[in-house]
């Protein structure tokens, strides 16, 4: 079984931003505020900016694109990993489906 703590680099759109280290991040994969979840800033291990690899792609103006290099339990638990959910479903507050 491979490594939950492993380092899995994920590219997402950012909606929102709280200030600090010690905030958040609102991502989405699609660039759809309704279903961005929010990833603790504390846990974002490097974060690279790709504006223009998903330039048009999101219809909220303020989102950028990002890639977010978080730990792979991270993004299984938001349901930002593809394969840990099923399609179409959305887990907004971070319970189960």
């Amino acid at each position: 079984m491979a490594d939950p703590d492993r380092p899995v680099a994920i590219e997402v759109f950012v909606h929102r931003r709280t200030l600090g280290d010690r905030g958040a991040l609102l991502v989405s994969l699609q660039g759809d505020v309704e279903w961005a979840v929010w990833i603790p800033r504390s846990q974002v291990i490097d974060e690279e900016r790709a504006r223009a690899s998903a330039a048009g792609r999101s219809a909220d103006v303020g989102a950028y694109a990002t890639v977010l290099t978080v730990p792979h339990w991270l993004i299984v638990e938001k349901g930002l990993d593809a394969g840990a959910r099923p399609k179409g479903i959305a887990d907004l507050f971070g319970g189960g489906v």
